[in-house]
């Protein structure tokens, strides 16, 4: 009798676990790149973090920063994209966006600022079961003084 019970509770958990109801540990995976911009002593650096552990939706962020001596370098023009890329057959929504087909399908964001430092993206994916794997690139392109420098950084891929 214990064990029809014991299997009934953990059909329930699993259904639970399948419909999103229950939250699994937060868990993340970044990475960074940066390339110098000539003649400036400054870099351009792409940054991206991505949940690893997810459900239904994904928490990620990245940015592009032009920096000098590790603080902020106003920069002429500064980009940030943000490639997604998914396996499996299904979907991925990043806001208005979506991810749709087969395995590797890409979609990026784009973003570009001028006279600052930082370009920069942040928000949730949502996926439908069948994808099986996200990954995600940050592309940071910066230009000042008609010097031109980019950097890429990815996780997942």
């Amino acid at each position: 009798m214990r064990r029809g019970i014991r299997n009934t509770i953990a059909a329930v958990v699993l259904s639970a676990v399948a419909l999103g109801g229950v939250a699994l540990p937060a868990s993340a995976v970044s990475s960074s790149s940066s390339a110098k911009l000539p003649g400036t002593g400054a870099v351009i650096q792409a940054n991206v973090w991505l949940c690893n552990t997810w459900l239904t939706s994904c928490g990620f962020q990245t940015s592009a920063k032009a920096l000098k001596s590790g603080k902020a370098y106003k920069v002429s023009k500064i980009r940030n994209t943000a490639d997604f890329n998914a396996w499996g057959i299904g979907t991925v929504t990043v806001g208005a966006v979506t991810v749709a087909g087969t395995s590797g399908s890409a979609r990026n964001l784009v973003w570009t600022n001028y006279k600052t430092w930082i370009s920069d993206h942040s928000g949730s994916a949502s996926a439908t079961w069948s994808i099986v794997a996200l990954g995600l690139c940050s592309g940071a392109y910066a230009e000042v003084s008609g010097v031109r420098a980019s950097s890429s950084a990815c996780v997942g891929v």
